[in-house]
Parts: C-alpha cells; structure tokens; sequence
C-alpha cells in the first residue's frame, strides 16, 4: 500500500471515528441520552379513570289505591244528572242546581234543590269493588223549611247513576261523610229539644249501608 493510499485511510478515520462516537454516544456503544423510561404510575392511573356515578335515589312510588274515581262521579258529573226520590217527581240538575215551574202560575215561589259542594264521600258502597259516591242534597219547597238528602250514585257503563235516596230532615246539617267498610258514616248537626228549628246543636254520628238499592239506616 503506497503512502498516498495510506495517508486517504487516516484522514477518513479522523472524519468517521467522531461520528460514530458521537452516534454511539462517546463510550462503550451507550446511547448518550438514555431512553425514557416509563414512570411508574399506579395502575388506576395508567388507564382513563371511570368515576361510580351514585345510582338516582329510588323514588318509592305511592301505594296505588284501592278505588280509583271514575270521572263521571267527578264534582262537575255530579252537578249535571238526574236525582229520584227528592221531589215528587225525578230531577235533573244543571250545574248543581234544579229548579223547577213555580208552584203558582205566574208566581216567584218555585221548588228549588241544589247540590252541596261538600261533605262527598267516595269508597265502595255496594261491595262491588269500584268507587261510588255519597252526596248531599238540599231542597227548599217554598217555605221555611231546608229539606237535607243522603244520595249514592253508582257509575254505570260510564255515565252517574242515582240509586238511592234518603231523607235526613229539615235542615239537619252534615259535617263529614267517609266510606268505611262498605258503610258511609256521616257526622252531623241534629236539633236537640231547646234547638230552635235554624240552629241544630247536637252532634251525632249515623251509619249507613247501601243494601239492594237502598239506604239502611244501621247501628255502630
């Protein structure tokens, strides 16, 4: 080997050595920056972390009802039907009221029966398993009188039915009505001896039962 060829040798040594020191990192053939090493994170952390959502609360649903009321025993289906055994002749009311032709031709004074409001009471009269209702009527005749009555209606193929009608007296006044059992208990104002005809004062309680279409005035 001439020493020309010799001397091209060195030179491209001293080019070459460098570099693969500098690729090899310097020393031993280790790379000068060591490679990342991977952090030792806690595994819940290595993945997406899913958070339990707390499950809704449970919203504890109502004890269905036994009856439900149909709504043709509703307030205002009860203001607009036919009632027997009140006046002499059947009645219809229109909301909530009846009056009828005046009891002198050409006169003011006419029979009037109105529907009240309130007590109502809903529940099973007849044992057949759905609602009925208990309502109260009032009628005025044309003199000093208020004449006070216990009717049950029944819902029949969808439409109110009066089935039974009682008389409680003149101007006796009801407090509260419940259906318990199958048998309506009603709370009431009755005139005691020294009560002047206006003005009952004596609570009592009477119970009724709905038996083959009518009222039966029963014991506790």
């Amino acid at each position: 080997m001439n020493k020309r060829t010799i001397t091209c040798w060195r030179a491209l040594a001293l080019i070459l050595i460098p570099l693969l020191l500098a690729a090899c990192g310097g020393t031993g053939g280790v790379p000068a920056e060591t490679a990342a090493q991977p952090v030792d994170t806690p595994a819940e952390s290595a993945t997406a972390q899913v958070i339990p959502t707390a499950p809704a609360a449970a919203t504890e649903a109502p004890a269905p009802s036994d009856l439900t009321t149909p709504s043709e025993l509703d307030s205002r289906s009860l203001g607009n039907m036919l009632f027997h055994g009140v006046l002499e002749e059947d009645i219809t009311l229109i909301d909530g009221k009846f009056e009828g032709e005046p009891f002198v031709s050409g006169g003011t004074s006419r029979p009037q029966v109105t529907l009240l409001a309130e007590p109502i009471a809903y529940g099973d009269l007849n044992g057949d398993g759905r609602t009925d209702a208990a309502v109260i009527l009032a009628s005025d005749t044309g003199g000093s009188g208020t004449f006070i009555f216990l009717a049950a209606v029944e819902s029949q193929d969808g439409a109110p039915v009066n089935v039974a009608t009682l008389p409680l007296g003149d101007r006796e006044q009801v407090k509260s009505m419940v259906i318990d059992d199958g048998r309506l208990v009603v709370t009431m104002l009755s005139h005691a001896e020294s009560d002047p005809a206006c003005c009952p004062t004596l609570e009592a309680t009477r119970l009724f039962q709905l038996l083959d279409g009518e009222w039966i005035d029963i014991e506790r």
